[in-house]
């Protein structure tokens, strides 16, 4: 799957992936989708809070490794003092040629199926409850895109055989978690680490608010809508 990287979007097969305030939004993030320039061209998610950790570890998950082009030399600056799992603890910044070397992957985490996430934001009593305060503005990060070195990917790619689903917990993402994750098979996936989001509008089994008690369908949005 190839990644075209814009200004103010990273696109995947024709959908573009939100990056306005990318490094405030973690795992299981939500809020509100707000426009940050004309047109909302570079629109983001307002991040309220996250799902509790534990409700996220019941999920299983999917990455995709993503090839990356770039147009012209829009979208570098997306990559610029990023937190990259596998290259330290600090900030580095990444360049068209860490990508093209090998030296750095882009990937996508997303959970498995979207039913999951439905199930697990029903389950998170104060995330559903701000999320109907929200209105027509509540948002919620579904897929996530982290930049990790090429050694952890690689590790992570080795690790799935055999290993079973692949899951989160403590802030990681590892294809052994239940038989214990390492650093070096492991994705960081944390605020400072994500790249670029996509978000979707939480849909209701009710038209009141005071009627709303489960959410039914996740509906895509993208930048500039």
């Amino acid at each position: 799957m190839k990644a075209i990287v814009g200004n103010n979007f990273i696109r995947l097969e024709n959908f573009k992936y939100f990056v306005g305030k990318a490094s405030s939004v973690g795992f299981g993030a939500y809020g509100t989708k707000e426009a940050t320039g004309p047109g909302g061209s570079a629109s983001r998610l307002d991040v309220f809070d996250h799902i509790p950790t534990p409700k996220l570890e019941e999920m299983q998950l999917t990455v995709t490794g993503l090839d990356i082009t770039f147009e012209g030399a829009a979208g570098t600056g997306l990559f610029t003092g990023i937190s990259v799992p596998g290259k330290g603890s600090g900030r580095v910044d990444v360049g068209v040629g860490s990508f093209t070397s090998g030296s750095v992957q882009l990937v996508k985490i997303s959970p498995k199926d979207d039913h999951e996430l439905i199930k697990q934001i029903n389950a998170a009593g104060k995330a559903k409850d701000k999320l109907i305060d929200f209105g027509g503005k509540a948002r919620v990060a579904v897929d996530l895109l982290v930049v990790v070195s090429g050694t952890v990917y690689t590790e992570f790619l080795a690790g799935l055989s055999g290993k079973g689903d692949i899951a989160f917990k403590g802030g990681v993402v590892s294809p052994n978690i239940l038989i214990g994750a390492t650093a070096s098979n492991s994705i960081e996936v944390s605020p400072n680490t994500v790249v670029g989001y996509s978000l979707a509008e939480p849909k209701w089994n009710a038209h009141q608010d005071k009627n709303k008690t489960a959410v039914t369908e996740l509906r895509f949005d993208e930048p500039g809508l």
